[in-house]
């Protein structure tokens, strides 16, 4: 389980996530973050979410930021190495590629699993992964089922809240 605490999250220089009770990513669920744009989600992903995962050595992290095609340059260079021939058209090859890969880790270390997906085209790619794993995701028109909801909502323009729906 990863653990975030209550407080205030400083993200940028003029902005702050205020986290009002501590919050509990568990595997085998997922986790859908909402609110307007600019209200913080990606922020939380990538300054609150991200480095909480990756302090612990027995965890791995999938993130997919938001604008994937930056990514797929370097999962096409990263097959073209270690599975030649292995063709990454667009963003489910690179996801499908991405949970193979992870998968073979896994196999040889155990830990748990955490995939952090910022507007990502292809959730169902995703859901394919046949590990535990906790899906943590920003999508403004799509939204699995039985995902628990953490809501982004600004206080003001430089802090915004997060409140659980759990």
């Amino acid at each position: 389980m990863l653990r975030i605490a209550p407080g205030l999250y400083q993200v940028w220089p003029r902005f702050a996530l205020n986290v009002s009770h501590e919050l509990n990513f568990e595997l085998a669920l997922s986790y859908r973050l909402i609110g307007e744009n600019g209200s913080g989600k990606s922020s939380f992903l990538h300054h609150v979410l991200l480095p909480a995962i990756t302090a612990s050595k027995d965890k791995y992290v999938l993130y997919l930021q938001q604008q994937m095609y930056l990514q797929l340059y370097a999962i096409q260079a990263h097959a073209a190495i270690h599975s030649p021939g292995r063709r990454i058209a667009g963003e489910q090859d690179a996801i499908r590629y991405l949970c193979d890969d992870l998968k073979k880790s896994h196999r040889m270390q155990p830990r748990d699993i955490y995939v952090l997906a910022d507007e990502s085209t292809d959730l169902a790619a995703l859901q394919e992964l046949s590990l535990p794993h906790c899906l943590i995701y920003i999508a403004h028109h799509e939204s699995l089922p039985n995902s628990r909801e953490l809501q982004f909502s600004a206080l003001g323009p430089e802090v915004s809240e997060v409140i659980a729906d759990v």
